[in-house]
């Protein structure tokens, strides 16, 4: 029998994963998109490969658009040293 709150703890545990790869300034997915891909039965040796590299593209899309938002912020802030209390 699974513990009741196994699928917290997993959660918890994809986070720090993402946590630590992200400060090494890796792409990571979302933790819903590892926890998915951790958990899903139809997963197998044979579209192993194919789940993996659109989990990939995911994580380097989501590291352009976060990279992007970041700049914007950052040329705003610059323009405008009180802009960062309007955030």
């Amino acid at each position: 029998q699974d513990h009741p709150r196994c699928l917290d703890f997993l959660r918890e545990d994809l986070l720090h994963v993402i946590q630590y790869f992200a400060k090494k300034d890796v792409a990571v997915p979302t933790v819903r998109e590892l926890f998915d891909f951790v958990t899903d039965p139809a997963i197998n040796d044979d579209n192993m490969e194919q789940v993996l590299e659109r989990l990939s593209e995911s994580a380097e899309e989501q590291a352009v658009d976060l990279k992007r938002v970041n700049a914007q912020l950052n040329a705003l802030n610059s323009a405008d040293p009180d802009a960062q209390n309007d955030l």
